[in-house]
């Protein structure tokens, strides 16, 4: 029952939502000041049924009556928010105000979901910046000579922002402390100090010119600094203020779409979609610390795809948690009638039993996936079997002999496919052409070998050789009966266990440089991807610990074939009891 109230309150809070985006756009229209208030009052109603209908989802999924709380509190600061600004500011706009509430309120349901005691200090933060917003107005206007140190805050705030991003150190992949002091929430106020003593005095364009140029140097500053989180608020705060000074419209949509294309051209994303033919989601993910999922073969759609080795490849999610993981799985694991291997999720959907109980849940260790392997990693994988034991998983040891043949089956079977499939790429049909050439055999070449690169040319050529007339029995047709009993040997092992646990790489991500100088160590990252290929079978990285210089390890959860719910289950456990020390890039850059 809960389920279905869960999955019923997303197109009631989608659908609300809508509502109130228009309701905005006719307000801002509606000259009849009575009818205006009206609209006002309602849009109040909409947030309060919005936020409702999110806190009692959010309470019924975790039964956690610190959401109870919260909410409460979270009203509470609403009602003080409206009644403070319509006490002091009589001229003030409530739309805008409304609108306030309604992001702030939506920023708060997200940090909620993700962990309550984020979202109380993140509301103990908006109540406190809103409270220095209700007086800073009337201190200027009352205290004249705070007006004369305009371009003071300005100074005071782009020195401390660039001190921290020259000498700060990195933490999570962002600067943020310098001498274990925030120096951006401080000049969050100095940065309202200058704008409103600023356009206190002047609105012109020349006036916005100015303080957009000051704006976009704490805001830079902050993007350089991968502070991003308070690079939004700064963003934030300069709109609203722009906008409450001007009341021009023009104005705030210019702004808006400046900070768009700004998102864009730093290419943030919450997840994004790779192909994986030996690993190329998860060692990816392993190596930075975040999630990234191979499915079963045939589960996702991989239509518009350039194949490389067509019974290999596989379309996957790459996110910073499993949560996400999930969802972007979940909408993306369709059948598709453009992809003759498609089949779609055969299984149950991800989201919904990510948070099912694995008391019980035998996890597997096959012994072979520990040889070979450098001891950080090998320890950071057994002490995730540790906690999942303690977590009342069984912990099940057994063997999978036919493994040592995963990494020659896979060079074999991998470069047979892709000398096939890269040989539409002669210039004629698809890809790069030769500008100068002879005739038609120098221009299909030159056109090879200047379209490839040196890797790509070396995997062509032993796939050329593993398939021509000498060797075919050799190699690739004894290449595709050991695939056959990798299959099975896997088959046999989950008929003992649910999922399988190992290393994603037996080796943390490289120094630069040095996978370049030595291709063979780059293929030896394979031995623990490729046999999950090779058999078809769905598996998630996600991180388990991190070496002495402090470079992430990945283990990977493998599960049958469109077992996707099970292994992210079991992954959605192990990041909830290590969120704080494991998953850490969840937090990268963003002051939560």
């Amino acid at each position: 029952m809960i389920n279905v109230i869960v999955e019923l309150s997303k197109y009631i809070i989608l659908t609300l939502m809508i509502v109130y985006t228009f309701h905005c756009f006719y307000t801002v229209r509606q000259s009849d000041e009575e009818d205006r208030n009206e609209l006002l009052r309602q849009q109040l109603l909409l947030i309060f049924f919005i936020d409702f209908t999110a806190f009692l989802v959010l309470y019924l999924k975790t039964f956690n009556f610190k959401i109870v709380e919260f909410y409460a509190e979270m009203l509470l600061f609403f009602a003080a928010i409206q009644i403070l600004y319509r006490m002091l500011y009589k001229k003030a706009s409530i739309l805008l105000l409304n609108n306030m509430c309604m992001l702030l309120s939506v920023g708060f349901i997200m940090l909620c979901r993700l962990d309550i005691s984020s979202a109380q200090k993140q509301l103990l933060i908006a109540a406190g910046v809103s409270a220095i917003a209700l007086v800073i107005p009337v201190m200027i206007r009352k205290m004249r000579f705070l007006r004369r140190l305009t371009w003071v805050y300005a100074g005071i705030g782009i020195i401390l922002l660039a001190a921290v991003f020259a000498l700060a150190r990195t933490s999570y992949g962002a600067k943020l402390s310098l001498l274990g002091v925030q120096p951006s929430e401080a000049i969050k106020i100095t940065f309202v100090f200058f704008m409103a003593s600023f356009l206190s005095r002047d609105t012109s364009f020349k006036a916005i010119v100015q303080v957009t140029v000051v704006a976009a140097l704490h805001v830079g500053i902050l993007v350089l600094s991968k502070d991003l989180g308070s690079a939004v608020i700064f963003f934030v705060a300069y709109l609203v203020m722009v906008y409450v000074a001007t009341r021009n419209v023009g104005y705030l949509a210019l702004g808006i779409g400046g900070g768009s294309a700004a998102a864009v051209a730093a290419n943030e994303c919450f997840a994004a979609l790779g192909s994986d033919t030996g690993g190329s989601i998860r060692q990816p993910a392993s190596f930075c610390g975040i999630v990234g999922l191979k499915p079963t073969y045939g589960s996702v759609s991989r239509y518009g795809l350039i194949a490389y080795a067509s019974s290999l490849d596989q379309i996957g999610p790459i996110t910073a948690t499993v949560e996400d993981t999930a969802i972007v799985y979940d909408a993306v694991a369709k059948l598709d009638p453009m992809d003759s291997t498609s089949q779609g999720n055969k299984g149950a959907g991800a989201c919904a039993t990510l948070k099912n109980d694995i008391k019980g849940m035998k996890i597997g260790i096959a012994r072979e996936y520990l040889e070979g392997i450098r001891d950080d990693v090998k320890e950071a994988v057994l002490n995730a079997c540790n906690l999942y034991r303690s977590m009342g998983a069984e912990i099940v040891e057994f063997d999978l002999p036919a493994l040592k043949y995963a990494l020659p089956v896979y060079y074999i079977l991998a470069c047979a496919e892709a000398s096939s499939n890269l040989g539409r790429y002669d210039g004629i049909r698809y890809g790069y052409k030769t500008p100068t050439y002879n005739d038609v055999n120098d221009m299909v070449c030159k056109t090879r070998s200047e379209g490839f690169g040196s890797e790509v040319k070396r995997r062509i050529m032993l796939g050329t050789y593993v398939l021509s007339a000498g060797y075919y029995d050799a190699y690739y047709k004894k290449a595709q009966n050991l695939r056959g009993t990798i299959v099975k040997d896997f088959k046999n092992a989950f008929e003992k266990v649910d999922v399988i646990l190992a290393p994603t790489v037996p080796m943390t991500a490289f120094e630069v440089g040095k996978a370049v100088s030595d291709p063979i160590e780059t293929y030896l990252t394979d031995i623990c991807t490729v046999p999950i290929n090779i058999a078809g079978l769905p598996a998630v990285s996600v991180p388990c610990g991190f070496n002495a210089k402090g470079m992430p390890i990945g283990m990977q959860l493998i599960g049958n074939t469109f077992a996707e719910s099970t292994i992210l289950n079991a992954a959605w456990h192990y990041e909830n009891a290590t969120h704080s020390t494991m998953f850490k890039s969840a937090e990268m850059g963003v002051k939560l």
